[in-house]
């Protein structure tokens, strides 16, 4: 497996949470009130962040015609790293370890970690940073380590993923269960198919979608990992997210979406991109971040999530993203190069 696989899982499996954490405060109860003293807390703030699950919301926002502006840019990290909102702060991470950020993505608390950080996620049960070896887990509460899980090598290849009161470090091959309890690696579940690994992931709350090299799209159960549904989509393209029962595709120049249930083409846009490099639903649109063909300054684009209309493009002052969010009313992006973008 790759390191580009790697890197686009954890771009893919990132907005869903955002989603979930729009409906309003969630109270999620960890399993047992021990080993650690961070669980009360927990169980009263704990957001999901990157495979963020629970009852999918089936309502759609109508999407605003207002021009996206920036309006704050900060120089974060040293690189992009993963990018998450939850118990009321940004999270990311530099070579120094873990960052949290206030509302305006200014730098409140670092949070040192042994180690270079792979990946790191704020969700389910505390922040999650992810080293060569280790998973650890981050009291958000005293901004303090709470717990170190060893993780089977090569380390490198797995991503952080929080789900619906359980978090996962997965890779193209397997999902491995964190004990929320125990703070140890227990349930197994295998993503091989045929020994072929997915071409792809996209994730909304309660579900995760697989697309295999066949051309296959399998639904599973974000809490389980198990298969709910396979059917094979109308595009054959690469998945880059999902949203109320529907999944998007680059397509081409531009994006597609189709019937996550049947695989029906219900739009496709050309905006004449030559990468897609992140996409996020939030704020009543689709946001789509990619480089154009012309090899002009990448773009944000705004679209119509139900029809694929362009509503409006911002031309970005920096090249590429590791992350998209939306939260505190702004699309937040941070770059490859650790720039920190607020647009409203």
């Amino acid at each position: 497996m790759s390191q580009d696989f790697v890197t686009t899982l954890r771009v893919q499996l990132r907005d869903a949470a955002e989603r979930e954490a729009r409906k309003g405060p969630l109270r999620r109860a960890l399993p047992n009130p021990r080993p650690l003293l961070l669980v009360g807390a927990l169980a009263a703030a704990a957001v999901a962040v990157a495979l963020a699950v629970g009852t999918l919301n089936t309502t759609r926002q109508a999407p605003t015609t207002r021009a996206p502006q920036i309006v704050a840019r900060l120089a974060v990290a040293d690189q992009g790293g993963a990018l998450s909102s939850a118990y009321g702060s940004l999270w990311t991470y530099d070579n120094t370890g873990v960052l949290r950020l206030g509302p305006d993505g200014s730098i409140v608390a670092r949070i040192p970690i042994p180690g270079d950080i792979n990946d790191a996620y704020a969700g389910t049960g505390g922040m999650w940073a992810m080293t060569d070896d280790h998973l650890y887990r981050i009291d958000p509460r005293t901004n303090r380590i709470a717990a170190r899980i060893p993780l089977p090598p090569p380390s490198r290849s797995f991503t952080a993923v929080s789900t619906d009161r359980a978090v996962w470090a997965v890779n193209s091959d397997l999902a491995l269960q964190i004990d929320l309890a125990t703070n140890r690696t227990g349930r197994r579940v295998s993503l091989d198919r045929g020994g072929e690994a997915p071409s792809g992931f996209a994730a909304e709350p309660g579900r995760v979608y697989m697309l295999r090299r066949d051309g296959l799209l399998e639904t599973l159960d974000s809490r389980t990992f198990g298969r709910t549904a396979l059917i094979r989509p109308e595009l054959n393209d690469p998945l880059v997210g999902a949203a109320h029962g529907e999944i998007f595709q680059q397509a081409g120049a531009g994006m597609s979406a189709a019937d996550a249930r049947t695989g029906k083409l219900l739009w496709r846009t050309n905006l004449g991109t030559r990468s897609v490099n992140g996409v996020i639903e939030g704020l009543g649109a689709l946001w789509v971040q990619g480089t154009p063909v012309t090899g002009s300054r990448d773009q944000l684009w705004k679209l119509d999530p139900r029809t694929g209309t362009v509503l409006a493009a911002l031309k970005l002052p920096d090249f590429g993203t590791s992350s998209m969010v939306t939260a505190q009313g702004r699309v937040w992006i941070m770059s490859s190069g650790g720039k920190l973008t607020a647009i409203r």
